[in-house]
């Protein structure tokens, strides 16, 4: 029998676990005690190494999206004529006033967080695949809901809070 998720393939007599889904595993992918819990998530992305590790960036990236909402509408920015080209060259001249000046005039934001917004956008423009914009815009929601819960159990590092400092 060969394990769905590791591929080891068993030798006889080795227990192997039949999943409802139909899924064969190994005992090192079902676990040591029966029943315990697993997730198969060892190649997924650790969003919560980026979020702990770059909340405050990430939150100032968060002020220029609001910013941005207020100024024009909210998602505006998708619908920008030419927005990789035109995004592209805001970075570029964000990340020049940057040199000179930290903050921008009109935003009183960081001009590295402009710039990082910029490229946010164009990655979603060009680098990511077109999707259904609804659907995108309530798994952001539900991921938005999670952050704000998150937020509540982590100091401005990103490390847990103590029960009693909540």
């Amino acid at each position: 029998m060969k394990c769905d998720h590791c591929e080891y393939i068993a030798k006889p007599g080795e227990l192997t676990i039949k999943m409802p889904s139909g899924a064969m595993l190994c005992e090192t992918c079902y676990g040591p005690e029966k029943g315990q819990g697993m997730k198969f998530d060892t190649d997924k992305p650790r969003t919560g190494l980026m979020i702990s590790g770059f909340s405050r960036a990430l939150t100032e990236v968060a002020k220029v999206t609001t910013f941005g909402a207020k100024k024009y509408a909210p998602d505006n920015w998708r619908k920008v004529e030419n927005g990789i080209e035109r995004y592209r060259d805001a970075a570029y001249r964000h990340m020049l006033a940057s040199a000179h000046q930290k903050n921008d005039e009109e935003s009183g934001l960081p001009h590295l967080a402009h710039a990082a917004w910029c490229l946010l956008a164009m990655m979603e423009l060009g680098g990511c695949k077109r999707r259904d914009f609804e659907a995108d815009k309530k798994l952001a929601d539900e991921n938005m809901a999670w952050f704000k819960e998150y937020l509540k159990k982590v100091d401005d590092f990103g490390r847990p809070l103590r029960e009693r400092d909540r």
